[in-house]
């Protein structure tokens, strides 16, 4: 059985997903569009519709829905769109699909349960990290930090944030192409704000991350991503000691320098899996690759087949 749906109402949620005060109150308003067109026997889009076409036309509702029309039409959500339907059949299939959590999404969203503080808002609750809805890591609290890098661990490479912040996107830009006014939750909004710590502070240990760092700055200026002025000044001062660093062990014959003295034990961790992970260098003996790095070809040898 189904319940009548109310117009007034759904309109008022449309409104806060479209332009809520936060990520948080967006997400939370979503998923109640979800719920309250499901149990009036209906898609959110027809219910939109239905909205639009009530005896007393309601602003926002109008606004939302040529909002929505607009994100949906978009020539880059559309193609988008049409590659998922193509691939699973119907675009209701799409959406079970990319809308079911991943392996990573479940480790995540189960590590920060217990950090998770609920507050009323517009007859529903909405959900933070200890007041953190998002922003930079910086605001995170260390406690939530340990659960999602314990949770799922971090890329040891440059090149491996680059990759999971991209896989991030991808999957986030699917959902918004079916879902115009899908946000990401808070605890994926706080693995990419670790990602870009990764991103910005990571020493480079080979070409190939360095050249991954660029692609990062290059996102950050195609997309106008918000940064403070204190995070750039970290990723400027971060790209002048890669480049150093790379350059000076170049003059000594190294094909991928490391001064690896200056760097902790996890630091020179993370230089072995970046060559492992380099096609130029993952052919190296373990002796060379730990030679280069300063560590023990026993250790060479583990991570090797770890990373396997």
């Amino acid at each position: 059985m189904t319940a009548a749906l109310d117009v007034e109402k759904f309109a008022k949620v449309q409104a806060l997903a479209r332009a809520g005060a936060t990520a948080g109150e967006r997400h939370a308003a979503q998923s109640r569009l979800n719920a309250m067109a499901k149990a009036a026997g209906m898609t959110v889009e027809d219910a939109i519709r239905r909205c639009a076409s009530a005896s007393k036309p309601d602003p926002a509702a109008e606004a939302a829905r040529r909002s929505w029309e607009q994100m949906r039409t978009n020539p880059i959500s559309v193609k988008r769109r049409s590659r998922l339907v193509d691939l699973y059949g119907s675009e209701e299939r799409a959406k079970g699909a990319i809308f079911a959590d991943t392996p990573r999404e479940a480790a995540l969203r189960a590590a920060v349960e217990p950090f998770r503080v609920q507050r009323e808002t517009t007859g529903w609750r909405i959900g933070s990290l200890m007041g953190w809805g998002g922003g930079s890591a910086s605001s995170l609290a260390a406690s939530i930090i340990d659960a999602i890098k314990s949770a799922w661990p971090m890329p040891a490479t440059v090149r491996g944030g680059l990759r999971e912040y991209q896989e991030w996107r991808d999957l986030g830009d699917d959902r918004a192409s079916i879902e115009p006014w899908y946000d990401d939750a808070d605890f994926v909004r706080a693995r990419i704000a670790l990602l870009e710590v990764v991103l910005d502070k990571l020493p480079a240990g080979s070409l190939d991350d360095m050249m991954a760092r660029l692609d990062w700055m290059g996102i950050v200026h195609d997309n106008d991503i918000y940064r403070d002025v204190s995070e750039d000044a970290a990723w400027l001062a971060t790209l002048r000691a890669d480049v150093i660093r790379l350059n000076e062990g170049a003059r000594s014959g190294e094909r991928y320098p490391v001064h690896s003295e200056h760097l902790t034990a996890s630091g020179r961790r993370a230089l072995v899996l970046s060559m492992l992970d380099s096609p130029e260098t993952s052919g190296l003996p373990d002796r060379e690759i730990a030679r280069r790095v300063g560590v023990s070809p026993t250790t060479v040898g583990k991570l090797r087949r770890a990373a396997r």
